[in-house]
């Protein structure tokens, strides 16, 4: 893929949305993997673009990512 130079983005909501989300979606892992799993993205460095898409529309998310492509 080196020779399209494929861009990282990592869509990354606040925690307390991303909770919600994985409710509304059914629940598999625990509270504690959860946190965990959000942690270790918001660790997470390797990315050309981290979007918080907290309050930010599905159609606003691909605006902001169609000059990337």
């Amino acid at each position: 893929l080196q020779p399209y130079e494929p861009k990282i983005v990592q869509l990354l909501p606040e925690f307390s949305e991303l909770n919600r989300r994985f409710c509304e979606r059914g629940m598999c892992l625990t509270d504690e993997e959860l946190a965990m799993v959000y942690e270790e993205q918001c660790r997470y460095a390797d990315y050309d673009l981290r979007i918080d898409n907290t309050d930010v529309a599905p159609e606003k998310v691909a605006e902001m990512l169609s000059p990337l492509l």
